[in-house]
């Protein structure tokens, strides 16, 4: 059991860093730790596998894919920093249109006077009701219905 303190802990004191800096850090020591994080727990993960300890390591790795996932995000149509867009589609964020076919979840809008594939989070839009964008990636705007009321 002894053998297990000193990887786990190094696991759980990166795991513990990365997300206290994720949350309250800026983006450029953000990348700085999530290295240093990284590099900790490919260590503690390599501990583990010399130990015999194959499950732990194989949680460790899918621990650090996760983070990866919710970090970097892989090109996902959904990052999760919705703030800043560096995306073309970017300029259609907030502005309204009309739904040329049914979404269902997916469909054309009509925005500005151009013709856009959109998707909805899963909701069902009639042709002919107003939408608005809500967000967009690279390839993908995201509208949502706007309620009259």
């Amino acid at each position: 059991m002894k053998e297990l303190i000193l990887p786990a802990t190094l696991f759980s004191l990166s795991f513990v860093v990365w997300v206290f800096v994720a949350i309250l850090g800026k983006k450029t020591i953000l990348k700085v730790v999530s290295v240093g994080c990284s590099v900790a727990a490919a260590v503690s993960i390599i501990i583990l596998l010399q130990r015999e300890y194959v499950a732990l390591a194989g949680i460790g790795v899918c621990l650090i894919f996760l983070i990866a996932i919710i970090y970097f995000g892989l090109n996902m149509p959904f990052s999760f920093n919705s703030k800043k867009n560096d995306s073309p589609l970017a300029r259609f964020i907030d502005c309204q249109g009309i739904a040329l076919t049914c979404l269902e979840p997916k469909g054309d809008v009509e925005i500005n006077g151009e013709k856009i594939v959109a998707t909805t989070e899963g909701l069902f839009v009639p042709q002919g009701e107003k939408v608005k964008v809500v967000r967009c990636s690279a390839k993908l705007v995201v509208v949502e219905k706007i309620s009259e009321e």
